[in-house]
């Protein structure tokens, strides 16, 4: 590869880092910003009983697995699997996508 086209790609690599960190930290701090203005008044507002409700750190998270491209299975899946396995003191643990098919994969062992 020339000199120039290593420069190149190193500051590509450099914009695109630089770029990455900023989208993740506009996030959580999107989302914290989005939270604080919240607010509930009794015998006015909808009670929200359930639903979802994520912090800045998880939706920080969540951005973090777009931009790796990595959707469904990737490296972080991987290292949790074998984190939580030995924290059960097993030799294996699956990851799976939902709890039904645990449940399966539990019954076909």
């Amino acid at each position: 590869m020339s000199f120039l086209k290593t420069v190149k790609k190193r500051y590509t690599d450099f914009i695109l880092k630089s770029l990455e960190k900023q989208i993740i930290n506009n996030t959580e701090k999107y989302i914290n910003k989005k939270h604080s203005t919240k607010k509930w008044t009794p015998g006015e507002d909808w009670v929200q009983y359930s639903g979802p409700y994520f912090d800045g750190k998880e939706y920080k998270a969540a951005v973090q697995s777009l931009l790796s491209e990595w959707l469904i299975f990737g490296k972080k899946s991987r290292k949790f699997e074998l984190e939580f396995a030995e924290h059960l003191g097993k030799d294996y643990g699956v990851l799976t996508h939902s709890g039904s098919e645990a449940k399966l994969l539990m019954l076909s062992a």
